[in-house]
């Protein structure tokens, strides 16, 4: 289609997608939107600029991919002088007609006076399919300021106008190091060679093998060795006869491989005059991974004669190939061959020690145990040394006075107390649980309050630190500082990353905090801990976390009333729903009111809604499963079994939500009677009334007569504000299903609430009634009136 064609309001793009047959309503619309151009286009030729602005915005409403109402758009913003408003319409008009040039060239001109660089430089890269010229890319590499990478792209490409210059390659090598930007460069250096042969110097191919080599771009490099180089009866230099190799052997193995390889490693000229040894390692890795084992070894040994210190390597090499293949016993060789030349080579020893052990040879196996000993120590395994002398202690509380000063300033704090934070994770006393002996008799004290009347006795703290013993734990175990002071360490490191928004470090910390032994008696301080986390992962969008922390309250307290703050916050984060660990927390909820509640998915006599009686156990005798380990595990580390408190049919229904309309939940729910507290039987009448709409369900009215019945009961139970609120959900229902004759009187019934957002709704819903039935007044003389 031309350009004065489009002009003219011919429609190409409804005939673009012929697969589908338009519906009737479909041709309405699309005749209404030609009718409409064609008036603002009369419109426009009369200059009546108002009305055919308003004309043109029903029709792009109307067909929102038609390009011309957007161009009429831009010509009336043009005409008045308002630049930025035109672009934007020429840009969308244009994007919905990628061939019109015309247009583009329209927006180059534009940007250029707005000074739009970036979308000035789209611009001319769109135009330059059309035809490239000289100026483009000049102006081009004049607009990317200082971006090594994009001024090397358009060099290259004003090689198709003066000519190639193969000091691009030099260039390259001295601005760009990553690998990716490097094949990108290859790519376009390849290109204008396979478009200009002729241009191309032998040292332009030739480097250009290079360049790709240095990519790690193997993709087309034996066809530049066929088709472009040996067409040119050029001598390989020896890295190039190395890169050929290479490229023969990368993918599909070439027939002609192993005549090179022999070739190469039979070519003593060559082997005098090779020096770089990193090629030929590089090629030993290839070799290998073709599985081309007598080759592998002739270069070894070729590089073992002509380089004398890499009998490391090749020894190393030769006992891995051999060990993978199962030759144990040369492998063996090979390997004491490698610690004869670097006896500290821990890599070797444990693949020693792994065959000896394999073999059954324990004798031999305990002489290359070095990596076994290093494991064990980083692993905490070697646990000499953890309790500190009386000596340490006071050096560790003389650091936790100093750090005091430095409050202000959080860098110098955080490095200041990153010490003792260290020493707080690295202490085995602080993370597990102290074992009892029968000598002392005297076991873990339970959980210290500040009401202790030890402490409180004139001169209490100071018999506590005679006695060496804070909370039950000594202090040399403590390395000199009592619980309290090992909290304070912890919060204020938190505190000081969080401010300079070091968030990832500051997370790790509080997890780690809340596995110490020596917090699980503390609830204050768990609790501390995991709301700080919690305002954290909430103030830097970390879901993950959040749910993580609420599971640890619950586990740590045995309160499931902790997952409410989990179910209202969640709405402040995206797609909360689809998260995998909301969804494993859901369903863990849901087990365990279950169970608790004696909820029966089986059969819907056997449901009940009794809960479980004070000194009952649940079914099972279960509390779920946090992290791996059950709850009643992690509750009975004190000694004693917390009893779980806050599980209700409440929770139980919004473990449900957002799920809430499925299919088998809603037949499950239904099968309950959960009308204990008005906010139950609200979500329950809500749940009907809503899942009366699905497709899948054959007796609506059922589910509309369940959600009303729901609803009327529990407004004659009520009184006060819960009446109100159930009369504004019942007149909602009723206006959702078409009756607001009949929503009408509740909501002049909510409107005696105190609660000032609920009569604000019922307000605006006895607005929208009375305007559609045209009775405003009286609206006016309720809202007087209340």
């Amino acid at each position: 289609m031309t350009y004065v064609g489009w002009l003219s309001g011919e429609e190409e793009w409804l005939v673009r997608r012929p697969r589908r047959k338009s519906s009737s309503r479909g041709s309405q619309r699309v005749a209404k939107a030609r009718s409409l151009l064609a008036i603002a286009n009369n419109l426009y030729v009369r200059n009546d600029l108002e009305r055919c602005t308003e004309v043109l915005k029903e029709a792009i409403c109307l067909v929102p991919r038609n390009p011309q109402p957007y161009f009429t758009l831009g010509l009336i913003f043009e005409e008045r002088g308002d630049i930025t408003k035109a672009y934007y319409c020429f840009l969308v008009a244009a994007h919905l007609q990628k061939n019109n040039y015309g247009l583009w060239s329209k927006l180059y001109d534009y940007s250029r006076q707005l000074g739009y660089n970036r979308e000035r430089i789209y611009f001319i890269e769109v135009l330059q399919r059309r035809g490239s010229k000289r100026e483009m890319v000049v102006e081009k590499m004049s607009l990317y300021q200082g971006d090594k990478f994009r001024e090397l792209t358009c060099r290259i490409e004003l090689f198709e106008f003066d000519g190639v210059d193969d000091g691009i390659f030099r260039a390259i090598h001295e601005e760009i190091t990553h690998k990716a930007r490097l094949a990108r460069l290859a790519k376009k250096l390849l290109g204008h060679l396979s478009k200009d042969e002729a241009s191309c110097s032998d040292y332009y191919v030739e480097q250009l093998i290079i360049l790709k080599y240095e990519a790690s771009d193997f993709g087309d490099m034996k066809m530049v060795f066929d088709r472009h180089l040996f067409r040119r009866n050029v001598t390989l230099s020896v890295r190039l006869r190395v890169i050929y190799i290479m490229a023969c052997l990368h993918g599909e193995k070439d027939r002609n491989a192993e005549e090179c390889i022999d070739s190469f490693l039979e070519d003593d000229e060559v082997w005098s005059e090779i020096a770089d040894v990193d090629l030929l390692k590089q090629l030993v890795d290839l070799l290998i991974e073709n599985d081309m084992a007598s080759e592998v070894t002739r270069l070894l040994g070729r590089i073992r004669n002509r380089f004398g210190d890499q009998r490391e390597f090749v020894y190393w090499k030769l006992g891995r190939m051999l060990h993978d293949k199962g030759e144990y016993d040369e492998a063996l060789l090979y390997y004491k061959l490698v610690l004869e030349t670097n006896p500290g080579n821990d890599d070797v020893k444990s693949r020693i020690h792994s065959i000896y052990t394999g073999l059954g040879n324990h004798e031999m196996a305990k002489k290359y145990e070095t990596i076994a000993q290093l494991i064990g120590i980083v692993d905490g395994r070697n646990k000499k040394g953890c309790a500190y002398s009386p000596e340490m202690c006071m050096g560790t509380r003389a650091l936790y006075e100093s750090t005091k000063a430095f409050v202000n300033d959080r860098e110098k704090f955080i490095e200041s107390n990153g010490t003792l934070v260290d020493d707080f994770l690295k202490n085995r006393f602080i993370f597990e649980k102290k074992k009892k002996r029968s000598s002392t008799g005297i076991g873990l004290y339970r959980q210290r309050h500040s009401s202790n009347p030890a402490a409180l006795e004139p001169g209490g703290g100071d018999r506590v630190m005679r006695d060496g013993a804070s909370d039950g734990f000594r202090f040399v175990d403590l390395h000199g500082l009592s619980i309290d002071e090992w909290f304070n360490v912890v919060s204020g490191q938190i505190f000081s990353l969080l401010s300079i928004r070091r968030t990832e470090e500051a997370m790790s910390l509080i997890f780690r905090s809340l596995e110490a032994y020596i917090f699980r008696h503390r609830s204050d301080i768990i609790c501390k801990l995991a709301f700080a986390g919690l305002k954290a992962s909430l103030m830097f969008g970390e879901f993950g976390d959040f749910v993580s922390l609420i599971r640890s309250m619950i586990c740590h307290t045995g309160n499931y009333s902790y997952a409410y703050l989990l179910f209202y916050f969640s709405n402040f984060f995206m797609s909360f729903q689809k998260n995998s660990d909301f969804s494993y927390f859901q369903k863990y909820l849901q087990r365990v009111c279950r169970r608790r509640l004696r909820i029966s998915l089986s059969s819907e006599d056997e449901s009940s809604s009794m809960p479980l009686e004070p000194g009952e156990k649940p079914e099972n005798g279960e509390m779920g499963v946090y992290e791996g380990v059950p709850c009643a595990e992690v509750c009975r580390e004190d000694g004693t079994r917390r009893r779980a408190t806050g599980v209700s049919h409440f929770l139980f229904l919004n473990a449900h939500i957002p799920n809430l309309l499925q299919s088998k939940t809603v037949e499950m729910m239904s099968s309950l009677q959960m009308e204990g507290s008005p906010s139950e039987g609200i979500i329950l009448a809500s749940m009907f009334l809503i899942h009366s709409k699905s497709r899948r369900v054959s007796d609506r009215n059922m589910f509309v007569r369940k959600g009303i019945s729901v609803l009327k009961r529990l407004k004659e139970r009520s009184r006060g504000e819960d009446a109100r609120i159930i009369s504004y959900n019942i007149g909602k229902a009723y206006q959702f299903f078409g009756f607001p004759g009949l929503a009408e009187s509740f909501y002049v019934e909510a409107l005696g609430t105190s609660n000032t957002e609920l009569r604000r709704l019922a307000q605006f819903n006895l607005y929208l009634i009375y305007k559609k039935n045209n009775t405003m007044q009286l609206f006016k003389n309720i809202v007087d009136g209340d």
